[in-house]
């Protein structure tokens, strides 16, 4: 199956917009934990080639362990992440939080 994960890309963010993202495809096994692992290919970050290609993101192979769960209740998405802050710092700044935040809005 496909699915989409959002990152940064310095290539097509001409206004260098924080809150922009843009959409990447990934082929992953087809499963019923559809949040889980759309989660799990977002925290591991832009792979060689779509950095290549200008997409950036705070989440790397430093990251790509982080979730330790998600449960989706009537829509909502309810995350449990680990202690990010030590990873992630930059996320606190005014552009790098709203760029944090975008990659969890589509």
């Amino acid at each position: 199956m496909t699915l989409k994960v959002y990152f940064d890309n310095s290539q097509l963010n001409k206004d260098q917009d924080c809150t922009k993202v843009y959409p990447v495809s990934r082929r992953v096994t087809k499963t019923q934990a559809v949040a889980k692992t759309a989660l799990t290919e977002l925290f591991a970050g832009p792979t060689v080639a779509e950095k290549g290609e200008g997409y950036s993101s705070f989440f790397s192979s430093a990251t790509k362990g982080i979730l330790k769960s998600v449960r989706v209740e009537e829509g909502t998405a309810y995350i449990n992440l680990t202690d990010i802050q030590k990873i992630i710092p930059n996320a606190s700044t005014s552009c790098g939080s709203a760029q944090f935040l975008s990659d969890f809005r589509h």
